[in-house]
């Protein structure tokens, strides 16, 4: 009751509260599934883990092979939580969770997984299709709903064009431009590629908030500290190295 009262009040954060891994897995498989009905409020089920001391998910609800039109963690990205934010909108901005839940993306969204997923669940599955089918006879499993979800999820993660990337200045000491966020994704800035392939990471960590679908994202300035003895710079030698946050793959 402590935890989910300081987490609720903004003391704590949901990896400081939740088991990050399980709460990222879980909406990763969802995504999976199509079973977003089970982050409905009243399907939310939790439960507390005495030794890790931390509070991990229930899966209840989840109704399965619905077809996936976007990503449970899309459009929540702020880079901070707030006390009164929707659950799901918590989990999705802290920094732990959502890597993971890439992490976990990337992992089930593989052919090979759900292939060697279906093998091992192969009798299970069959079993419980025969019950079912006493009741339900026009039901199938259809298997092609998973893959077809697997494609939509890895789509989603390689997004075309992360941001909007504007030149502000040039001096003898940094470089300073401007992004606007386009994609529902936060989009993480490893660092500026100057000729040479040296990569000068930016002034402090920068995570490029998802844009709110209906509304135009909102700038945000990025300064590169150049190192002495820098290459002169040009508008045409500039490019930036990025991606999903929690992605294994850069852009």
């Amino acid at each position: 009751v402590g935890l989910i009262d300081a987490f609720r009040r903004g003391e704590l954060t949901a990896s400081e509260v939740f088991d990050a891994d399980r709460i990222a897995r879980r909406h990763a498989i969802l995504d999976l599934i199509g079973g977003h009905h089970s982050m409905d409020w009243s399907d939310v089920k939790f439960y507390y883990d005495p030794i890790a001391r931390r509070i991990e998910p229930v899966a209840y609800e989840s109704f399965s092979a619905f077809k996936l039109r976007t990503l449970a963690g899309s459009n929540r990205w702020k880079g901070r939580s707030e006390p009164g934010q929707d659950l799901h909108d918590q989990f999705f901005n802290d920094e732990e969770v959502f890597r993971s839940y890439v992490h976990h993306l990337e992992r089930i969204s593989r052919r090979s997984w759900l292939d060697s997923t279906f093998t091992a669940l192969g009798p299970a599955l069959d079993s419980a299709s025969a019950t079912v089918y006493r009741e339900f006879p026009y039901k199938e499993l259809d298997r092609s709903i998973y893959y077809g979800n697997q494609a939509v999820i890895r789509r989603l993660l390689d997004v075309p064009k992360p941001f909007h990337a504007y030149l502000e200045s040039i001096s003898k000491d940094s470089v300073a431009i401007t992004i606007v966020p386009i994609e529902g994704l936060p989009i993480e800035v490893f660092g500026m590629v100057v000729p040479g392939g040296a990569v000068i990471p930016p002034v402090g960590k920068v995570i490029v908030p998802c844009r709110k679908p209906g509304r135009l994202g909102e700038p945000m300035r990025v300064t590169f500290a150049l190192p002495p003895n820098t290459t002169p710079l040009d508008r045409g030698s500039i490019t930036l190295s990025c991606s999903v946050l929690g992605a294994s793959v850069q852009k």
